[in-house]
């Protein structure tokens, strides 16, 4: 008796949250699906590190549920529990000269944080795949479309299967070698969309003890000076942790790396007083230095949230072969965990709708 063929599956490029939405959507559907990721982990551009229950998240950190409906649904569906962001206390401004302390409004007021940190959705998403459809540490350096769509890996094996999902950075999806060649439109398309993220570095120092909540600190600062432009407070699980954004320039901080872990001890002790001097730990996570996160056009900015995708984005390509997602090819929420998951699950759809009629 001989064996069943088996079905070439969909081929998701990218293992961050909107390919893991994607994949995990299509094998919903009853669609096989192959998950090829260039890091060694899943997440993309979620990051956390796991110390006890807790998790410090050096990535995307806050969702917004009362106003993302689609996140809101997958975490009710995966028995995801989230957690308010602390900001109970006084706000600090760092002018260039003196540390104010105000009663200011809360900045976080209707943000939440994932118990055990973001990669708990990541996570939740990977499970929903079959054994085997996860491959880690496998980057992408083509696309060949002609017969049969087929992933070139950078040692040089290829996978074929019946559509691709690039999940992607736009600029870093257009980089790739494409046979036969994207339209220029298209390729333009992508290039002209900021990597979110990728310019910046997020920096966690972890403590013993949260000795700013004891001296009535919110931990929540923001500041002219620098490094750090704005502070958080990021404990949660039996951690104490305060975290931030790093102002620096990309260029500045791959030349004094030695210099800014000292700037960022001096700025923490301004702010926070003495016993900021010497966390227990201190984590950097520099973006703009991963290759697979930041495109040479990214270094510069600008750092605020893209602009929606461009609806080019969102079509099938090549005969329905080929689609887009990632947080910043989507319409809705872009640069963010909504904006992620809606890409994923809107390529997804687009795909199996092609499979469907073909």
């Amino acid at each position: 008796m001989s064996l069943p063929v088996p079905i070439p599956p969909v081929l998701v490029v990218g293992a961050g949250l909107s390919g893991l939405a994607a994949a995990a959507t299509l094998s919903a559907a009853g669609i096989a699906v192959r998950v090829v990721e260039a890091r060694p982990r899943i997440g993309g551009r979620v990051l956390t590190e796991r110390r006890g229950t807790g998790g410090l998240d050096l990535g995307a950190a806050w969702v917004w549920p009362d106003h993302q409906p689609l996140l809101a649904r997958r975490l009710r569906e995966l028995g995801l529990a989230t957690l308010p962001q602390f900001e109970e206390g006084a706000f600090l401004l760092e002018e260039r000269s003196a540390v104010r302390r105000l009663g200011y409004p809360r900045r976080y007021d209707d943000a939440r944080r994932l118990a055990g940190g973001m990669a708990a959705l990541a996570e939740a998403l990977a499970a929903r795949l079959p054994d085997g459809a996860l491959r880690l540490g496998s980057p992408v350096v083509g696309v060949t479309l002609d017969p049969t769509p087929t992933l070139l890996l950078a040692d040089g094996q290829r996978l074929a299967g019946l559509a691709v999902i690039l999940t992607l950075p736009p600029r870093l999806t257009a980089r790739l070698t494409f046979a036969p060649a994207l339209p220029d439109d298209l390729r333009r398309t992508l290039l002209a969309h900021p990597t979110w993220m990728a310019p910046h570095a997020k920096a966690i120092a972890v403590y013993d003890r949260a000795f700013w909540r004891e001296a009535g600190l919110a931990g929540t600062a923001m500041s002219r000076r620098g490094p750090l432009a704005e502070t958080v407070d990021l404990g949660a699980g039996g951690l104490h942790a305060l975290a931030g954004f790093i102002g620096w320039p990309a260029a500045r901080r791959a030349t004094d790396a030695t210099g800014l872990g000292a700037a960022l001890r001096e700025q923490l002790v301004r702010l926070f007083g003495p016993a900021a001097a010497m966390p227990r730990e201190l984590l950097i996570e520099d973006w703009s230095a991963s290759p697979f996160t930041a495109a040479p056009e990214d270094l510069a900015g600008p750092a605020g949230h893209p602009a929606p995708g461009d609806p080019r984005l969102a079509q099938a390509w090549h005969d329905g072969r080929i689609a887009f997602a990632g947080a910043e090819t989507s319409a809705a929420s872009p640069g963010l965990v909504e904006g992620a998951l809606a890409a994923g699950e809107r390529a997804a759809k687009v795909i199996a709708r092609f499979l469907a009629s073909s």
